[in-house]
């Protein structure tokens, strides 16, 4: 496992080396080019691969819902409008159930009066409204009650004007909402029968068609966005690989195609990593957790997720702790068995320092052993070099960890 911090930094080197020496300021500003273009593309890609798999409310917009809760009996909302998301839904992107509404919508509303009482409702809903602006004008101008009673008073040419022209609008208003009820409902338009009767019949399986779409859409759009990534992911990816094993075996190897085939590697598995990681939360927090914690609470034991969360942090945080703290003791004890192996070239006792003689077995300054026996070929050679000078076996002392000693 601790050898992925040495991979990453492998895969590090190999974006930005070609072989052995650091790309130009040209060549890597020509590599970020390429790589925002591939990204770019990549991403267009994965939306055009999505929208095959609308979210739900796009596939089951809220005006169909609408329509399904119950049918509609006002001519506004027969007409096509934006819904509560603030996009179209099209034939394309629409269930069968919502398509078929459609067209049981679209034969009430070619109905010759459909347009006829929809735009009537439309003119007196709007002077309506004008009416209703002109009052509140009047009312915010003179206090109620004080109006009623300066109302009386026809000597004041101009309270006489706005008392006439009160009663005129109140006059009108009264009969434009009596011609507002006038109007002929919709359900005697033409195919509202039919479009009624589609609806009360079809509503329990276009409920049950929407929950299990919900469902499985994540699953529809996570298998469409990896069929599209997952070939360019592996081919790519193998010819990295490839590149890069041949160039740790010396073996001749092109450089620019593992620099290439590396960057567009990475670009491909960003988001496939992040898509996946989406997908893992649809699935898991909305469908297993809900389950988990209405079954946890119907018991009464809603405190074991504190009990399960608290556990997971210090797990979580434990193995940070212990990576994080074993990397920097490695390290430490890399230093430290690359300054004794110059101590003991420079002829010096790599605990205290002073000249010493490596022929002796220890210094004599701080009693520390200087010799051990090499196990290739039995003679005394300096404890902490990494190599015997006679036989060029390992020397196994120089790889000890010696983390213990370190302060």
């Amino acid at each position: 496992m601790w050898k992925w911090p040495s991979r990453f930094k492998q895969i590090n080197q190999d974006l930005r080396f070609f072989k052995n020496e650091p790309l130009s300021s040209i060549s890597f500003f020509l590599l970020i080019v390429l790589d925002v273009f591939i990204f770019t593309n990549v991403t267009i890609g994965i939306s055009h691969e999505a929208k095959k798999e609308p979210e739900s409310y796009v596939y089951y917009p809220q005006q169909c819902v609408n329509h399904f809760d119950k049918p509609q009996e006002e001519y506004t909302l027969f007409e096509d409008s934006v819904d509560q998301y603030g996009i179209y839904s099209s034939k394309n992107t629409q269930s069968l159930y919502c398509n078929n509404l459609d067209e049981y919508i679209q034969i009430v509303k070619s109905d010759k009066f459909f347009s006829i009482n929809t735009d009537k409702l439309t003119n007196l809903d709007k002077m309506i409204k004008k009416n209703n602006t002109r009052i509140q004008a009047i009312r915010d101008e003179y206090n109620t009650q004080l109006f009623e009673k300066i109302a009386e008073i026809s000597t004041d040419k101009k309270i006489f004007e706005v008392k006439q022209e009160y009663q005129l609008l109140m006059t009108e208003n009264s009969r434009l909402e009596k011609e507002l009820t006038s109007v002929p409902s919709v359900k005697t338009l033409n195919g509202y029968g039919e479009y009624k009767k589609y609806v009360t019949e079809n509503r329990t399986k276009f409920y049950k068609a929407k929950e299990k779409y919900h469902f499985w859409q994540p699953f529809y759009e996570y298998g469409r966005i990896a069929i599209f990534l997952l070939p360019l992911l592996l081919l790519f990816g193998l010819v990295y690989f490839r590149s890069s094993n041949r160039s740790l075996r010396g073996e001749e190897y092109n450089p620019i195609v593992k620099i290439i085939s590396g960057h567009i590697s990475i670009i491909l598995m960003l988001p496939m990593v992040w898509y996946t990681l989406v997908f893992i939360y649809d699935i898991v927090p909305k469908t297993f957790f809900r389950q988990l914690i209405e079954y946890l609470v119907e018991l009464g034991l809603l405190n074991l997720l504190n009990y399960a969360a608290i556990g997971l942090v210090v797990v979580v945080f434990g193995f940070l702790i212990f990576w994080f703290q074993k990397s920097t003791i490695k390290n430490k004890t890399a230093q430290t068995l690359q300054n004794r192996s110059k101590f003991i070239s420079l002829s010096q006792c790599f605990e205290c320092g002073f000249k010493v003689d490596y022929t002796h077995p220890f210094c004599p300054h701080c009693s520390a052993k200087l010799l051990h026996e090499c196990k290739g070929c039995h003679t005394n050679i300096p404890i902490y070099t990494p190599f015997c000078s006679h036989c060029g076996s390992v020397n196994e002392l120089s790889k000890i960890d010696i983390s213990n000693s370190i302060v």
